[in-house]
């Protein structure tokens, strides 16, 4: 029986492999490309609404020493996509391989670490309530989140089209690179 590979093509053609990543197998563009193309809350929204969008919007809200790693904070998502959080808590290989990812692509972008800083998860939560917000979950302005961070006071979450946030992404990467 022949085994499995453990690799994916991306956009660009490059292989990654998910189980042993390599840093120099990372792009930006590929980044960019599958987190446009992916949604978040697993597509369980009345419209399309990407993990890239989240990221640039998150980035655009954040202080500014945070914009890079909040740009980037879901980039794993690029190569095993955005599983809902009640799944990832019951899939501990799932962690460990999204875990591998991240650092390989914090690697390739000169973040230090293989974690993300507390601050950023602040940031992150103050999205999942702007979009709990913006999307009228369910569960928005129950008690289920308690402890969480009010939704940003100033914005409005409008879905963008991928390609669009496809662009945002990328332009957004390259202005807190340049």
């Amino acid at each position: 029986m022949a085994s499995l590979a453990t690799w994916i093509e991306t956009r660009s053609g490059t292989h990654v492999d998910i189980l042993n990543p390599d840093p120099s197998a990372i792009r930006v563009e590929d980044i960019a490309h599958a987190l446009a193309c992916t949604n978040r809350y697993g597509g369980h929204l009345y419209a399309p609404y990407s993990v890239a969008q989240h990221a640039v919007i998150m980035s655009e809200i954040c202080p500014p020493d945070l914009a890079f790693e909040c740009l980037h904070h879901d980039d794993e998502e690029a190569f095993i996509g955005d599983m809902p959080s009640p799944f990832k808590k019951v899939m501990p290989e799932f962690k460990k391989c999204a875990a591998r990812l991240e650092a390989a692509i914090r690697a390739h972008l000169g973040l230090p670490g293989d974690k993300h800083p507390a601050t950023v998860k602040h940031w992150d939560n103050v999205m999942l309530m702007t979009e709990a917000r913006d999307f009228q979950l369910g569960w928005y302005g129950t008690n289920k989140h308690v402890d969480m961070p009010a939704a940003h006071p100033f914005i409005t979450i409008t879905p963008w089209p991928w390609d669009m946030a496809k662009r945002r992404f990328l332009q957004r990467h390259h202005e807190l690179t340049s």
